[in-house]
């Protein structure tokens, strides 16, 4: 966040191209301390983000990210007024930097969970509530359920092609994520260039 206070920059895509740079920076380091202790190897399986490798006694850590659902839930109406930006908000009465950080607690809590569950899978935070808000507006509220609902049907079908591609062999879902992941991202964003002209 101090970061994006510096920058400054009014456009929206900044948000998730300066995340994108902090996780790489992040994944170096974690790669820089793997070599160190000689695990690359069973770091670089869980980073490919795939089904294979959980089994029942990971369940119950998902319950966790329920705890966050929770909190989003709860807060939409909060979370839709800090996202028309800082002026407005509190112009609106609200407490911007709280709500915020309580925001990004709850996403990040929901994200560790996951990401400590199943490992990375690239572009489905990004892309799924970026097209549910293109078709449906901003209002967090209304888009959650459909964000999380879509969000799951786009995983499972990805991770029913990563496991029938090349049967019996089972593709990593995150390669099947990221391939359908970034099509979509492109699209996007030239999107957004066709709104502006």
């Amino acid at each position: 966040m101090g970061l994006l206070r510096v920058i400054r920059a009014n456009h929206s895509i900044l948000v998730p191209i300066v995340g994108i740079m902090l996780g790489n920076i992040i994944s170096s380091l974690g790669t820089y301390f793997s070599l160190q202790w000689d695990i690359v190897q069973s770091v670089n399986a869980w980073l490919q983000g795939s089904f294979s490798l959980i089994h029942s006694a990971n369940y119950q850590l998902i319950f966790v990210s329920l705890l966050s659902m929770l909190g989003m839930i709860i807060g939409a109406h909060y979370f839709s007024i800090v996202g028309l930006g800082e002026n407005i908000a509190i112009q609106l009465g609200a407490a911007y930097e709280r709500i915020l950080l309580i925001g990004i607690l709850f996403i990040s809590l929901g994200t560790a969970v996951v990401l400590l569950t199943v490992g990375n899978i690239p572009f489905i935070g990004l892309v799924v509530p970026n097209l549910i808000s293109l078709h449906k507006g901003d209002y967090f509220r209304r888009n959650i359920m459909d964000v999380t609902v879509y969000g799951a049907v786009f995983l499972l079908i990805s991770d029913i092609l990563a496991r029938v591609i090349i049967y019996p062999y089972e593709i990593p879902v995150s390669v099947i994520v990221g391939i359908i992941g970034s099509a979509l991202f492109i699209y996007l964003l030239l999107k957004g260039e066709w709104h502006d002209k």
